[in-house]
């Protein structure tokens, strides 16, 4: 499920062995038994043995069962689970953790079962656990965030209000975020409008509270909600008029509706009143970049680039450095990040822009060099991967799969960005089967993300294994139906057979829906049209498709069409343009020898 991965993300480490895993357990168990290491239990060491997880052990909770007795089931549990997980029996595994987070009703079992639960995908069973590790530690907000978020995924809103108002004895700013990091868990609509609707609900109770007005307004925003929006972040300004997360996101609301020069309007008063607030005079930089106004950010920004706060004076550079970029001001940008790099804490977002300069100038190995200058921290994975990409372009494919084997990955979006990236290479270099292989490996962990099973159908296509080639594809538009490429590409292949003609125009239909002027899409439906006997229709389709992108295909495409229509001369011309560019395309070539034989 995506929520799965949305809530598990956070807190899972996913390139983790399974012996890893058994460390931490033991370390639960130790942890656990460590708090009563006072207590009169005696336990033998053959009592784990007889454990062995035949049948799980129902074990009522009862008040009046003597603590020891509750203690000790618990372990025993704890050492079933890990057996289990040895003999990787993971739903027994699970079911042993459940009834020692119940026995016990402590935070750390209870947190560590939930996330199994999460990964199995048992909701249920995970909501259970979630409750008892929120209500054990009502100061763990994770706990809280988690609790929240099953209970809005599962449309149980009557049971969320003691989990938001532990959420908000934190510090205004902490109560903020954590609200807003909430709404980032919860992928699909119809929890968001929950959320919404939950918030607006708390919102009317507790009015004088200003994280609530601002998280609602930040929903509200989602949700399309803009007058309930508007409502509720001038609510919040008004009570906490200095606060600049609640100015900028009234600035960004603003711009949203349309209203730009109410935000430069909103904010140049806000500047008035607090001349010294270097941030804020940031922000409204950044806004007037946004809005394109470079001449008044520069200007603002030269002032902070003299600002005695370091930090300040580097994000400065940075800014003018992009604002640069825009103009085309390839130089200057590259002085200003040269000038941010020398601060350690922007050093990272300096380097990569460097980095990506280069790119730009295909200057390989001059980006490579400012890549690797990217410490351990933010950006580094981002670096590396670059390092990996450019490498195999460079032709080293080896030395780019060596790079991608010494990063160490700490999380689910950080595995899959490894193993994505890894398939890229392989997929570029023709290793179709290893990138088969790869992907398999990322699919494992993230059964149904869009990204690796759109990779995975064009490593089966090929194969020339076409029935897995469809099927990722359809899996793809079942988990996105906006997904572009996938409608597009399924609409395409589909195409080719007579049978098929009705069912790819409908696939291709909906990708132009959402991308009109995308040259791929335009060329399949230039093609559908042609195979449906549209000549007109598919030759209109076809040359804005080559107008916008004169790729082989398409110029296969076109011309294919052209001479079938009786303009053979014009076919020749599309076709020799094309040839000029690419001469061993298999596709223009096969087009070309089919037609011209004739």
């Amino acid at each position: 499920m995506a929520k799965i991965a949305a809530i598990a993300k956070k807190n899972l480490l996913i390139k983790v062995t399974l012996c890893a895993f058994l460390v931490a357990l033991c370390l639960v168990i130790v942890s656990y038994y460590s708090q009563y290491s006072r207590t009169s239990m005696q336990m033998t060491p053959a009592e784990p043995a007889e454990l062995v997880a035949y049948e799980l052990i129902e074990v009522p909770i009862s008040t009046q069962q003597p603590v020891n007795d509750i203690q000790q089931q618990t372990l025993q549990a704890l050492f079933a689970a890990e057996l289990a997980m040895k003999q990787q029996q993971y739903q027994r595994a699970l079911a042993y953790f459940q009834q020692a987070a119940q026995l016990s009703q402590n935070a750390d079992i209870a947190r560590r079962a939930t996330y199994i639960a999460l990964l199995y995908n048992n909701e249920e069973v995970a909501i259970g656990l979630a409750k008892i590790w929120a209500d054990a530690d009502k100061k763990d907000i994770d706990a809280q965030q988690v609790m929240l978020t099953l209970l809005i995924q599962s449309n149980q809103t009557n049971a969320l209000t003691p989990y938001f108002l532990r959420i908000l004895t934190q510090p205004r700013e902490q109560a903020t975020t954590s609200l807003l990091d909430l709404d980032g868990q919860l992928t699909q609509q119809a929890d968001k409008y929950r959320y919404f609707t939950a918030l607006q609900q708390l919102a009317q109770q507790h009015p004088q509270n200003a994280s609530l007005q601002l998280a609602l307004s930040y929903v509200a925003m989602q949700t399309k909600q803009s007058q309930i929006a508007l409502r509720a972040i001038q609510r919040a300004n008004a009570l906490h008029p200095h606060w600049l997360l609640g100015i900028t996101l009234q600035t960004d609301m603003l711009i949203a509706l349309k209203r730009q020069q109410q935000a430069l309007d909103f904010l140049a008063k806000q500047l008035a009143t607090q001349p010294n607030n270097n941030k804020l005079r940031l922000a409204y930089a950044q806004t007037l970049i946004k809005l394109g106004n470079f001449k008044r950010a520069h200007k603002q920004l030269l002032h902070l680039s003299k600002a005695k706060d370091k930090n300040i004076q580097a994000i400065a550079y940075i800014n003018l450095a992009r604002a640069a970029l825009f103009n085309n001001h390839v130089k200057s940008a590259k002085n200003y990040l040269k000038k941010a790099r020398n601060n350690s804490q922007h050093a990272a977002v300096a380097l990569l822009m460097l980095g990506q300069i280069a790119e730009i100038e295909n200057q390989y190995d001059v980006a490579i060099k400012w890549y690797k200058q990217i410490s351990p921290g933010e950006h580094y994975l981002e670096s590396r991967l670059r390092i990996a990409q450019l490498q195999a372009l460079q032709g080293n494919t080896e030395q780019a799969l060596h790079t991608l084997e010494r990063i160490t990955a700490r999380n689910l979006s950080q595995a899959k960005a490894v193993l994505h990236t890894q398939a890229i290479i392989e997929f570029g270099t023709s290793q179709y089967a290893n990138a088969l292989n790869t992907l398999d490996r990322a699919l494992a962990m993230i059964p149904f993300d869009t990204d690796l099973l759109y990779l995975h159908a064009l490593c089966a296509e090929k194969l020339g294994d076409s029935a897995t080639f469809q099927k990722d594809l359809r899996n793809v538009i079942a988990q996105d139906p906006n997904h572009v490429n996938a409608l597009n590409t399924l609409g395409y292949v589909l195409s080719q057979d007579r049978e098929h003609y009705q069912e790819a125009l409908h696939y291709i239909t909906r990708a132009f829906a959402l991308a009109p002027n995308d040259p791929s899409v335009l060329d399949s439906m230039g093609w559908i049209q042609y195979r449906l006997g549209h000549m007109q229709q598919a030759l209109q389709y076809l040359e804005r498709a080559f107008k916008l992108n004169p790729d082989s295909e398409i110029a296969a495409h076109l011309g294919e069409v052209l001479w079938v229509s009786g303009d053979k001369q014009q076919a020749q011309h599309i076709w020799q343009r094309a040839l000029k560019k690419t001469p061993n395309n298999p596709t223009l070539l096969e087009t070309i020898k089919q037609y011209q034989k004739n």
